[in-house]
């Protein structure tokens, strides 16, 4: 049995079709001949007309409905902000949570959906206030905020705990399905919407706003995308064709399968809103019609040196690190925690900067030979500017650091960032033949050439790597016969 994308080859719309007219035209070469044409034409018309005239009026509903969506979301009532909201397959967006932080909601209801044809509801849970040490939020808390670092930043950090899903209250709803292309179109059925396209879709997303209770669903907002199969063309193309592809032998795009090609319908928002829960806030949601209060916020106690450096493992430095600076340089964390916490995050990913920088300063015991165990060496370096501050300022900082800003030219800085030009400056101008002695650590296996390959700039083609050109223009001159055998290893 042949697969679809096998047909695709054989039975291409292109020259499936005009074989099709070939044969058609040497029929109707033959038939007057015959006499048949003459006695059976008006029959043979006939039923063609018939025949898309029924195909019309079964693809007609589909086309009516794809017209009578709006191409912009519709507000129908706007209504105060209730304590409840309840959100079907709707992330709860930072506007959600700031409307938590304020006290103008309670709490919030959320359900959501998994698998690529959303038919499947995960177990509800509810949203409230909560706070936590800037930073500490743990990861299933802090994952509902969509990690907003605006938010957690401030140690907002909500409650979440099951919940049953209520069958009355302000409903926000988001449903819907796409078809991949190689599938058919098929019917959908949602479960909450009011508003249900008509026979098989390609493409549909629908967001309503509802007010549900005893006496029936009230739609008070919604918007709508939608994509379908619509009629049969003309003159029609008979062949195979995967969607929504467009190319010379994929053509026109229509839907998936083997047969006679249909038109798209296609209605709603063009700019995807059914896909974005933000406009309904603003445009939905007057002020409330009750006084309210921000919940108070607990005082939690200030964050010990080993929740600093748990925090900062784990989190974002560039978030957290000045307010947990005074808790990471107490006398309590050591040396050798501080230099581990420098060498995982630059395991994991990044040899962050800040971080560097303020070691250097406060700590410097902390980073001596820090180099020897950045291996392998970080995929990025990032706010490599203030490490070359503190360099400029302070000679020791400058010795102390130079060989690990050496090792990490096998990361990425940054695109067309100036610092690795700031330091190779810096270390030739304060001791000429710096960059000379060591000049062997750039090549064989082991080297910072080799690890930046299969590290920072393995997904991208790099020829001769930005920071090459700046070392030769500074060791030319100093040790020709080293740089002449560094250049031999690229293109010329």
């Amino acid at each position: 049995m042949f697969s679809v994308s096998a047909m695709l080859y054989i039975f291409n719309p292109v020259w499936a079709t005009l074989l099709a007219l070939i044969c058609l035209t040497c029929l109707a070469l033959w038939l007057p001949r015959t006499g048949l044409w003459a006695r059976y034409r008006y029959w043979v018309l006939a039923t063609l007309v018939a025949l898309y005239a029924i195909d019309t009026a079964v693809a007609l509903p589909r086309i009516l409905f794809s017209y009578s969506l709006s191409n912009q979301p519709v507000v129908a009532q706007k209504i105060p902000l209730p304590r409840q909201l309840v959100l079907v397959d709707i992330p709860c967006s930072a506007k959600c949570h700031e409307m938590l932080i304020s006290g103008a909601v309670d709490e919030v209801i959320f359900v959501g959906a998994s698998g690529l044809r959303r038919e499947e509801r995960v177990h509800p849970v509810r949203y409230r206030v909560g706070w936590s040490i800037p930073g500490a939020c743990p990861y299933e808390r802090q994952k509902v905020t969509d990690y907003q670092s605006d938010l957690l930043k401030t140690g907002y950090c909500p409650l979440v705990e099951p919940a049953d899903l209520p069958s009355q209250g302000i409903f926000l709803i988001r449903e819907a399905t796409i078809v991949v292309a190689s599938e058919r179109a098929r019917a959908f059925t949602p479960t909450y919407l009011v508003k249900r396209p008509p026979g098989p879709v390609i493409q549909f997303a629908g967001i309503e706003v509802q007010a549900r209770n005893a006496a029936g669903v009230t739609v008070l907002a919604s918007t709508y995308e939608y994509k379908a199969p619509g009629l049969l063309g003309l003159p029609p193309m008979i062949g195979c064709w995967e969607r929504p592809d467009n190319v010379i032998w994929i053509m026109p795009p229509g839907d998936t399968g083997c047969g006679f090609w249909r038109w798209f319908t296609w209605g709603g928002d063009e700019k995807t809103r059914a896909s974005s829960s933000k406009w309904f806030f603003d445009d939905v949601f007057g002020p409330p019609d009750r006084p309210y209060a921000p919940p108070k916020r607990p005082d939690l106690p200030p964050p010990t040196p080993a929740q600093a450096l748990e925090i900062l493992s784990s989190a974002s430095v560039e978030y957290y690190l000045p307010g947990l600076r005074e808790a990471l340089l107490a006398s309590a964390n050591t040396d050798q925690a501080l230099a581990d916490l420098v060498v995982k995050l630059a395991r994991r990913e990044s040899l962050e900067g800040s971080l560097l920088a303020l070691l250097a300063n406060n700590r410097p015991g902390a980073l001596v030979g820090i180099s020897k165990r950045l291996n392998p060496v970080p995929i990025a370096f990032v706010n490599s500017g203030v490490v070359l501050d503190a360099m400029e300022k302070d000679s020791r900082v400058r010795d102390e650091l130079a060989d690990t800003l050496f090792l990490a030219l096998a990361a990425d800085w940054g695109r067309k960032s100036p610092n690795v030009g700031r330091f190779l400056k810096l270390m030739e101008g304060s001791h000429p033949g710096w960059l000379c002695a060591r000049l062997d650590r750039l090549s064989g296996p082991d080297g910072i050439l080799a690890a930046r390959k299969s590290r920072a700039m393995k997904n991208f083609r790099e020829l001769v790597p930005p920071f090459i050109p700046l070392i030769v223009e500074k060791t030319a001159q100093s040790c020709p016969d080293q740089t002449a055998g560094l250049m031999r290893e690229f293109p010329p």
